[in-house]
């Protein structure tokens, strides 16, 4: 008979490696994982991807080949991806959500960001802060908390976890990950670079943030934009892109709010209060707030050159005096949450 620790170890290790189809790492994992297998892509290769759970007449297990992508809004109007494949030896397209298919094997290995996430993820499982993965227990965000205080605070925002959790963000690092992106594209009528409405409404805090952003040349501050309109007409291409001004953390803890996030974990600084209790400690943890600096980077991630992704990454952050990946700093939190 496994013992529990061996049991949770493997659960977590099996659900770290599944595609994400919805929530904040979605968008991330379908650029990664599945967009490079279709058709005509870098990577495109018969039985590329194996089936994480049963679904239809596919098997656990089975190799398949990804041959399309789309997206589907499920009953609650939210955006979940989904992949065409076929089993290997058949022409029959099956429409599967994402996170029924494990990450190739070569990425997944290569990810040492999901590979702390997992690491943190057993770390608050074995002292009883979280259950199984953050997806799994909370619907999107990285991991949870779970409060045994039974004080009810009211989500602020984003998409309402479980019952007694309490939604966080882990980052590796603050040189190598973003605090948020987000995609503008042309006006179809004006040709001008915006926020479509579909984008602000999923991030509607963080994009506020980027129409605020800044971008100093030679002395002239402008809107970033302005400078993207005056620089980058239609057609124009630019995989480097361009840095804003400096700013505070607003913008990250924007982001963390459109999802409902609460706390920000990074390995290398601590953890902090953040996104829905950047103002105000909603959940009476005694945590500080995520103070630091940032700024945002616009850029062509694709071959549209009609579509740039802005994202915002912190340059300076200030250190937490509480770190849950050490065994102090967890037991000191698990005391605040009533465990």
């Amino acid at each position: 008979m496994k013992s529990f620790k061996k049991y949770i170890t493997e659960q977590l290790s099996m659900q770290a490696s599944n595609i994400k189809a919805s929530g904040m790492s979605a968008d991330r994992h379908t650029k990664q994982y599945i967009t490079p297998y279709l058709p005509g892509g870098a990577k495109h290769s018969v039985g590329s991807h194996e089936m994480a759970s049963e679904h239809g007449l596919l098997k656990a297990g089975e190799k398949v080949t990804i041959v399309g992508h789309q997206v589907k809004q499920n009953t609650s109007g939210k955006d979940v991806h989904h992949a065409i494949v076929r089993a290997q030896g058949s022409d029959h397209d099956h429409v599967i959500p994402t996170s029924k298919l494990l990450k190739p094997a070569a990425s997944a290995r290569k990810n040492k960001g999901f590979e702390r996430e997992g690491e943190l993820a057993q770390h608050l499982n074995k002292h009883g802060l979280m259950r199984g993965s953050g997806a799994g227990f909370t619907g999107d965000n990285d991991f949870h908390l779970i409060d045994k205080r039974g004080v009810k605070e009211k989500r602020i925002g984003g998409t309402e976890g479980a019952k007694g959790a309490i939604q966080g963000e882990h980052k590796s690092d603050i040189k190598s990950t973003a605090f948020g992106q987000i995609t503008v594209s042309r006006h179809p009528e004006t040709g001008q670079w915006h926020i479509d409405d579909k984008a602000r409404a999923k991030r509607p805090e963080y994009a506020a943030h980027v129409e605020k952003a800044t971008v100093t040349v030679g002395g002239k501050t402008k809107s970033l934009l302005q400078h993207l309109n005056e620089t980058e007409p239609s057609g124009t291409t630019n995989k480097g892109g361009f840095y804003s001004d400096h700013t505070s953390a607003s913008p990250a803890h924007a982001y963390m709010r459109d999802h409902g996030v609460d706390v920000a974990h990074v390995d290398t600084h601590g953890t902090f209060r953040a996104g829905a209790s950047e103002h105000k400690d909603v959940h009476k943890l005694g945590l500080p707030v995520m103070h630091g600096e940032g700024r945002f980077r616009t850029r062509q991630k694709t071959d549209n050159p009609d579509k740039r992704t802005v994202q915002f990454s912190l340059t300076k952050l200030d250190k937490s005096h509480t770190h849950i990946g050490t065994d102090e700093g967890v037991q000191k939190l698990k005391k605040t949450l009533g465990h």
